[in-house]
C-alpha cells in the first residue's frame, strides 16, 4: 500500500471538471496538488520551473494546445520514471493504444466513481496499469488478430479480400487498410507515410465511400471475414 503523500499535477482544461478533480484530491490526504494547470503546455512549463517535481501527472486527453498524449511523450523525454494517467471521457481503445505507446501508466475515465479512482491511482503508483476492463480486452483480442494477420496477409490478399466490395482501392488506400486492420490510429499512419493525419482522413473517407461502409468498425468487419 502506498503511505506517503503523493504529488499531483493535474492538467485540464475545462476549469468545472479541473475544479472537481481537485476537490476529489484535496478530499484525500494522500494526495498533495502541486499544480494545477489548464493546458499541456502549462504543464510542461509547472514541470520545468517547480522546485517539487511531482510523482503522478494526471492530463486530460483532449486540451486545445497540445493533447495528453503528446504532453505524455514531451514528460517522458524529460522525466522517463514520472506516473502519468491519461483522463477522458472517451471509451475508445484506440485513444488508449496510442497513450500505451506513449508509457502512460494508467487510463480512466472521467464517469468512474471516486473510490474507483482513488483505487486505480494507487494500483498506478504500486507499478500496475490501470484502464477499463473492456478496452483491455478489445486490445488484446486485436493483438491476436494482428498476430494471425502478420502471418497470412499480404496487401495482394487484402485486395482480393476486398474486391468483392470494391475493385478501385489503389495501393496507398490498401497500404492504410492494412495499417487500420493492425490497429493503428489515424495520427500514427500518418507519421508511419510521412503525410498528414488530414490527408489519411481523406484517404480513409475515399475508401469507406468505395466500400459503401461509414465506420472504422464496419471496415474491421469486413476484413474480419478473412478470420473465418
Amino acid at each position: 500500500m502506498i503511505t506517503n503523500t503523493i504529488k499531483v499535477l493535474l492538467a485540464e482544461d475545462h476549469s468545472l471538471v479541473r475544479s472537481s478533480l481537485q476537490e476529489i484530491l484535496q478530499m484525500n490526504s494522500k494526495y498533495e496538488i502541486i499544480a494545477s494547470v489548464a493546458s499541456s503546455e502549462e504543464a510542461l512549463s509547472a514541470l520545468q520551473n517547480s522546485t517539487m517535481l511531482p510523482e503522478l501527472c494526471i492530463l486530460d486527453i483532449q486540451m486545445p494546445d497540445m493533447d495528453g498524449i503528446e504532453c505524455t511523450k514531451a514528460i517522458r523525454e524529460l522525466y522517463p520514471q514520472m506516473k502519468i494517467i491519461l483522463l477522458t471521457a472517451y471509451d475508445d481503445d484506440i485513444y488508449m493504444e496510442e497513450g500505451t505507446i506513449a508509457r502512460i501508466n494508467g487510463y480512466l475515465l472521467k464517469d468512474m466513481n471516486v473510490e474507483s479512482f482513488y483505487r486505480s491511482v494507487e494500483m498506478v503508483m504500486e507499478g500496475q496499469f490501470v484502464a477499463p476492463i473492456k478496452l483491455i480486452n478489445n486490445i488484446s483480442s486485436r493483438i491476436t488478430q494482428l498476430k494471425e494477420l502478420e502471418r497470412n496477409t499480404t496487401i495482394n490478399d487484402l485486395s482480393k479480400l476486398l474486391s468483392k466490395y470494391s475493385s478501385s482501392l489503389d495501393d496507398k488506400e490498401l497500404e492504410i487498410v492494412r495499417l487500420i486492420w493492425q490497429g493503428w490510429s489515424n495520427r500514427m499512419i500518418a507519421e508511419d507515410l510521412y503525410i498528414t493525419e488530414g490527408t489519411v482522413k481523406n484517404y480513409v473517407s475515399r475508401m469507406y465511400r468505395k466500400l459503401s461502409i461509414n465506420t472504422r468498425s464496419e471496415l474491421l468487419q469486413l476484413l474480419a471475414e478473412k478470420q473465418e
